[in-house]
């Protein structure tokens, strides 16, 4: 088996031409039988700026290049008959090997059967005048995720929400579906990074390039005699020959995914190839900055741990982790929020010349946010803490103006809350203080009173 292994990655090493970003096709990356599909009839002749109109009465005029890849170019073109734009991809006039060619038909069966909102659909299927193979698809209008996470001032960044953390997670998520219906129809994508993921002009987002997708025709996975990917994201089976890839090999993918996006860097390091591949191998946990939440790291780690079994086993184990970060996330701002009401309300009652309807508003204020954050989580430690600290505030506040029966109230409420016995005692001993208070001027009052009354008597 190591024999393989080696000689797998001796051929990774043959193929590989120094763009360490690059996806990498083997050439059995994707398998399919040609049988079915349209006869090499009603060509598409390919020149931009020239119309395009194949027997099946389809017309469209090709207008630029929209990017170039190692097998072949995107054109975009006009659909005439729809008025729509569309993108063309072709192969390169000098792919004409049998098993290249065959990797675009694959491409095609795979992506007509899957019908998803975030992988974009394929429109036609036909050949052009060389009798090599072509695919037109939906035009997408918007930048890679890797431009965003790359360029921070980025254009693009002004129709997009300012809280940027929360949307990559809600964006991350939308990859996982897009990921967890593939897996549903047994396609594996193999190549998610990044880099193939677009975001639309309103914020919609596709994963794209399924050029090494796979089929697997069991639950187990499938086996892939030749490496097939980037080696920057790749797991670790990726690179061993003897090794069946699973669901939990695009977990890996996804987790290096949002590694990347967390950190602006690929999962895997390196200035070459052996470097990166020894990376890979390895897959030690990634150490996160400070500022990256220790729940969020660790899901990043388990998605991406160097043993598959340890891995969130499906999609939706991990989507379900980042869905429950996401709420404790929410949780954790509005405690934030709730704990700075609190602040405020404390300063302004331990003014010497408290305003009581600020201490009243803000106590409602605080108490409020902090139920709001029990309700999100009800186990948060913080947030009960400080409801009762908003409440013990309000006891000594109500102690203070000597109503005695409210204090009382609400301290009956923290003994409710499991608030403890000392700051029981305390606060129940203030109380204590402001009735005997309350008791010394009543009398006092009566006395004063019952004077006055004595000299009205005297008078009359």
């Amino acid at each position: 088996m190591m024999q393989q292994s080696c000689g797998f990655i001796r051929s990774l090493f043959s193929r590989y031409r120094g763009d360490l970003e690059e996806t990498l096709r083997a050439e059995s990356s994707t398998v399919v039988e040609l049988d079915g599909f349209p006869a090499k009839t009603a060509p598409l002749t390919l020149y931009p700026g020239k119309k395009v109109t194949p027997e099946s009465g389809f017309a469209f005029e090709v207008q630029e290049s929209l990017g170039e890849g190692g097998m072949g170019t995107v054109y975009l073109a006009r659909q005439d008959q729809l008025m729509r734009d569309v993108a063309i991809k072709r192969l390169h006039s000098s792919q004409q090997q049998a098993a290249v060619q065959a990797a675009l038909v694959g491409e095609a069966t795979l992506l007509a059967r899957l019908d998803h909102p975030h992988i974009p659909p394929i429109h036609m299927f036909g050949y052009d005048d060389d009798g090599l193979p072509l695919l037109v698809m939906k035009r997408i209008e918007g930048v890679s995720w890797k431009a965003l996470v790359s360029d921070q001032e980025h254009p693009f960044w002004d129709n997009l929400p300012r809280d940027r953390f929360a949307w990559h997670l809600r964006s991350f998520l939308q990859l996982c579906h897009a990921v967890e219906y593939a897996h549903s129809k047994r396609v594996l994508h193999r190549d998610i990074k990044t880099e193939n993921v677009m975001i639309g002009a309103h914020g919609e987002l596709y994963l794209i390039d399924w050029g090494v997708a796979k089929e697997f025709n069991s639950p187990s996975g499938v086996e892939a005699s030749q490496f097939a990917g980037t080696p920057r994201y790749a797991a670790p089976e990726m690179f061993s020959g003897d090794r069946v890839l699973s669901p939990a090999t695009d977990v890996y993918l996804l987790g290096a995914t949002l590694t990347e996006v967390l950190l602006g860097r690929a999962k895997h390091g390196g200035s070459n190839l052996q470097e990166v591949i020894s990376e890979a191998l390895i897959s030690e946990p990634t150490e996160f900055p400070p500022e990256i939440h220790p729940e969020l790291a660790a899901i990043c780690n388990r998605a991406t741990h160097k043993e598959s079994e340890y891995r969130y086993q499906d999609v939706r184990s991990l989507i379900d982790a980042i869905e429950e970060h996401l709420e404790n996330r929410d949780a954790l701002d509005s405690l934030q929020s709730a704990e700075e009401v609190r602040k405020r309300l404390v300063a302004e009652f331990e003014k010497a010349q408290f305003n009581e309807r600020i201490v009243m508003r803000l106590a409602f204020e605080s108490r409020f946010a902090f139920e709001e954050v029990l309700r999100k989580k009800p186990n948060t430690a913080e947030a009960k803490k400080g409801l009762l600290d908003t409440m013990g505030v309000m006891v000594r506040f109500e102690a203070a103006k000597k109503n005695t029966v409210h204090a009382h109230g609400y301290l009956e409420e923290m003994r409710g809350l499991g608030a403890g016995r000392l700051v029981l005692e305390e606060l129940e001993a203030t109380i204590d203080r402001a009735q005997s208070k309350k008791q010394q001027a009543e009398e006092l009052a009566t006395q004063i009173q019952y004077k006055l009354m004595e000299q009205v008597l005297k008078k009359s």
